[in-house]
């Protein structure tokens, strides 16, 4: 019965793994939807010239495609 009372030690190196794609996970989803900065970048890269869609075509473009990767099942759900 002693397997019932021994503690056992998570290795440094899991834990640092752990933390990196926790703060890696955090930083990528904090980018994908934090709106203004995309807003923001369709100004400062130029976008519009680039693309040759207007600055609401990419906005509109831009919420329909995070609506579907956060719920891609949305769109059938809403049509019944």
């Amino acid at each position: 019965m002693d397997y019932l009372t021994r503690t056992y030690r998570v290795p440094k190196w899991i834990t640092s793994i752990a933390l990196f794609l926790f703060f890696l996970s955090l930083g990528i989803t904090f980018v994908i939807f934090f709106e203004p900065m995309y807003h923001w970048s369709i100004s400062w890269f130029g976008v519009e010239k680039l693309t040759g869609y207007s600055a609401d075509t990419l906005k509109m473009n831009y919420h329909e495609l995070i609506g579907y990767l956060t719920n891609p099942l949305n769109r059938y759900i809403e049509d019944d």
